[in-house]
C-alpha cells in the first residue's frame, strides 16, 4: 500500500477525491445544521474517512453519511481488529506454536468479520 497508494503521483491523482469527500461532508453538515438537527461529529468523521479509504482502495462507498447503524457495526468491527492486533501473540515469541492459535486470535479476527 505505501508504494502504491501513498506514492507522491498517486496522493496527487487522488486529490479531487479527498476534495469530493470533503464537499460531501461539509454539505451534509450544513443540511442537518440548517434542520436543527444535532450533528454527532463521531459517526460523520469516521463515515467520511471510511468512505475514503474505501473509496481509494475499492473504488465504492461503504456507507452512507446519515446510516448509523452501518456506522455502529463498522465502528465494532475495527474496535476488534484493533484489540485483536494489540493483544498478546505468542507465536512472536514461540514460532512452533503458531499454527495452536493458544490464545484464539486467528478464530477472534474472523469472526468480528462476519
Amino acid at each position: 500500500m505505501t508504494s502504491e497508494l501513498f506514492a507522491p503521483q498517486c496522493l496527487d491523482e487522488l486529490q479531487h477525491l479527498r476534495r469530493e469527500k470533503v464537499r460531501d461532508l461539509v454539505n451534509h453538515v450544513m443540511c442537518l445544521a440548517g434542520q436543527g438537527v444535532a450533528i454527532d461529529i463521531n459517526c460523520v468523521a469516521f463515515t467520511s474517512s471510511l468512505n475514503l479509504i474505501s473509496r481509494t482502495i475499492f473504488s465504492c462507498d461503504v456507507t452512507e453519511l446519515d446510516d448509523r447503524s452501518r456506522f455502529k457495526e463498522f465502528k465494532e468491527v475495527i474496535a476488534e481488529i484493533m484489540k485483536v492486533a494489540g493483544s498478546l501473540n505468542l507465536s512472536h515469541f514461540f514460532p512452533a506454536i503458531a499454527a495452536v492459535d493458544l490464545l484464539g486470535r486467528h478464530r477472534r479476527c474472523f469472526n468480528c468479520c462476519k
